[in-house]
């Protein structure tokens, strides 16, 4: 899909509020930040090649120098606060996306009823001051946060870094004679997992997965490896007999959520239109809608889009299918997720073209880095359909 406009990168030192103290460089996993000394002065400098996207050095930054268009602190807090009280409780769990796929997980988790879940693409990215507003204005009562495992953490230090991070604020609550229990830290992952009664030993899961956390044994049963799986769900879209399960991604539940998404919308007179998006790629906007007749459906990677859910979403009624993907160097799977579903999407394509419906269904692929790429891809194919 060609891009109407060039678009500028979306993270931007204020040099003017910069200390250069080097935090953004140490907190940086991908060594995308760097201090140079120009003459008399020091000056931060961002590799917009290197640079991922993750927002741990934003979440650091003390003085606020760092400016993200993505998640930013205002936006988290009106979203805070709308969600407590809509929910009329005094209790929020912030979740990371990656290993918390669904409220109801996410509740089980933390066992204390249902709450509101402000899901972001990392913890590690969310500042302290977003934790001591919402406390200090009453907002909350109480906080539960939810980071992956660190060994889990597709953003290599956004685990380790939220729990320092939070420790840290729950010492300084301490000090200040604080009630400890206003922090609750819980840990987790989401792994994918074989159900052996339908396994029919066809190995795409151990051809696919980009970890090699999938194996073969006797008598021919594939076995998942839970010390390399990262949760893409790859393997869940080349599994022919719905063997593979991955909480809250499996087959079933996806297709539930498209057939839902569709009489919901029917409903309201409009003609559906569903996009499969990348939790690391896109976030559909948390205050401005896009459009009445768009169906958000959000896949752990896009690698997980399985043909048979978008030929499900046609027969339904959608007029077209949009899958929203991570560039490829961007990929938080080994690349692998982004050229997984691009050779998908392609075949199913070439198939739908000989029936005349291959316009119908398209893959873009779109970052956060670059503010307001997915909606011109949204854009662009919208106006597609139209004409």
């Amino acid at each position: 899909m060609s891009e109407e406009k060039a678009l500028s990168f979306g993270l931007v030192i204020d040099e003017d509020a910069c200390s250069t103290c080097s935090l953004c460089v140490y907190v940086c996993p991908f060594e995308a930040i760097t201090v140079k000394q120009l003459n008399d002065e020091r000056k931060v400098e961002v590799d917009e090649s290197k640079c991922r996207f993750c927002g741990l050095c934003y979440g650091m930054c003390p003085l606020e120098a760092i400016k993200i268009g993505y998640y930013e602190f205002e936006d988290l807090v009106k979203q805070a606060e709308r969600l407590c009280t809509e929910a009329g409780v005094k209790s929020l769990i912030v979740a990371c996306k990656g290993s918390n796929p669904t409220d109801a997980v996410i509740n089980g988790r933390v066992r204390n009823g249902k709450l509101p879940v402000l899901k972001v693409p990392c913890v590690g990215r969310i500042p302290l001051d977003f934790y001591v507003k919402l406390l200090a204005e009453g907002v909350v009562e109480r906080l539960h946060v939810l980071p992956c495992e660190e060994e889990f953490c597709r953003l290599k230090e956004g685990g380790r870094i939220s729990s320092l991070r939070v420790d840290y604020l729950k010492d300084l609550l301490g000090e200040l004679e604080a009630d400890g229990r206003l922090l609750n830290v819980v840990k987790g992952v989401n792994r994918a997992e074989v159900d052996e009664s339908r396994c029919v030993g066809c190995g795409n899961c151990v051809h696919y997965c980009p970890y090699e956390a999938a194996s073969l044994r006797s008598p021919g049963i594939a076995s998942i490896d839970e010390e390399k799986c990262m949760g893409c769900g790859i393997c869940l879209a080349y599994c022919p007999n719905f063997a593979i399960t991955l909480e809250g991604y499996e087959h079933e539940n996806l297709s539930e959520a498209v057939s839902k998404l569709a009489e919901k919308v029917k409903a309201a007179g409009e003609a559906p239109i569903a996009v499969f998006y990348c939790q690391w790629a896109y976030t559909p906007r948390l205050f401005e809608g896009n459009g009445s007749n768009l169906c958000f459906i959000e896949l752990p990677c896009a690698g997980r889009a399985d043909p048979l859910h978008v030929i499900q979403a046609l027969n339904l009624g959608f007029k077209g299918v949009l899958v929203l993907a991570c560039k490829q160097d961007l990929c938080n799977f080994e690349e692998a997720g982004a050229k997984r579903a691009e050779e998908n999407l392609e075949i199913l394509k070439k198939l739908l073209g000989q029936l005349g419906l291959g316009e119908k269904v398209e893959i873009a692929f779109v970052s956060p880095k670059y503010p307001g790429e997915a909606d011109q891809a949204l854009s662009s194919f919208i106006s597609k359909l139209k004409g």
